[in-house]
C-alpha cells in the first residue's frame, strides 16, 4: 500500500514531468507567463509562485506569478506564521538571471520534497529560457545572413553588368541549391540607392533558403 507521502511525490514528478513537455520548445514569453503555475501544480504545498526574470539589456526585472486563489484551485486559510522559498535562476551564459519565490500561507512548509521539486522546476525553467534564447539567435542570424546574401548577388549582378536573374542563373548552374531562395517581390525590395547601384536588391522570401 503506497503511502501519502509516496503518492504526493509521485504527483510531483508527473507535475514535472508535464512541465517539461510544455516548456521544452516555448519561447521566453510563453515561459515566463506559464513557469509559476506549472511550479504550483508541482509543488501542491506552495499557494503562490513568483518569477522574477531580468534579460541582458533589462534596466529592471520582469515579474511574473500564480496564486491557487486566483486559479480557482482552492480557498487558502492563512497561517499565522507563512512561510516562503526562494531559489536562485540563472542561465548558463548570465543571459538572464531571477529568482523563483514560493510561499505557502498554510501551516505546510516548504522543505523536503518540496524544495527538492521546486529546485528542479528551476532548473527546467532555466534550460527552456536558455532554448528560447538560442532559438531567438538563431533566427536573427539566418534573417541577417540571408540578407546580406542578398545583398552581394544584387551587388556582383550590379558590377558585372548583369540582372539578378542571370546571376540567379549562373549560381543555379554551379550549385542547384546556391540561387534558391531569392525570387522578386514588390512588396521586399530594397532600395537601389542601398547598394550603391541601379540594380533593385531582391529580398529572400519567408522561408527561402536560409
Amino acid at each position: 500500500m503506497s503511502r501519502p507521502s509516496d503518492v504526493t511525490a509521485a504527483l510531483a514528478m508527473d507535475a514535472v514531468a508535464e512541465a517539461a513537455g510544455v516548456l521544452k520548445a516555448a519561447t521566453f514569453d510563453k515561459v515566463f507567463v506559464q513557469a509559476p503555475e506549472l511550479v504550483l501544480r508541482a509543488v501542491p504545498v506552495a499557494t503562490s509562485a513568483q518569477l522574477s526574470v531580468t534579460r541582458h539589456g533589462d534596466r529592471q526585472p520582469a515579474f511574473s506569478r500564480a496564486d491557487r486563489v486566483r486559479l480557482g484551485e482552492r480557498q487558502v486559510v492563512p497561517s499565522p506564521a507563512p512561510n516562503s522559498l526562494s531559489l536562485s535562476l540563472r542561465t548558463h551564459d548570465r543571459w538572464a538571471t531571477g529568482a523563483l519565490v514560493l510561499t505557502s500561507e498554510t501551516s505546510e512548509d516548504l522543505t523536503g520534497a518540496a524544495a527538492l521539486t521546486a529546485e528542479l522546476m528551476v532548473i527546467l525553467i532555466e534550460e527552456a529560457i536558455e532554448r528560447a534564447h538560442a532559438a531567438d539567435v538563431i533566427t536573427q542570424l539566418r534573417r541577417e545572413l540571408a540578407a546580406a546574401r542578398d545583398v552581394g548577388i544584387a551587388l556582383a549582378a550590379a558590377s558585372n553588368g548583369l540582372d539578378v536573374a542571370t546571376v540567379l542563373q549562373m549560381l543555379g548552374d554551379l550549385d542547384p541549391d546556391a540561387g534558391q531562395g531569392f525570387a522578386p517581390n514588390d512588396d521586399q525590395l530594397i532600395s537601389a540607392e542601398a547598394a550603391g547601384s541601379d540594380v533593385p536588391l531582391l529580398r529572400l522570401l519567408p522561408g527561402g533558403g536560409a
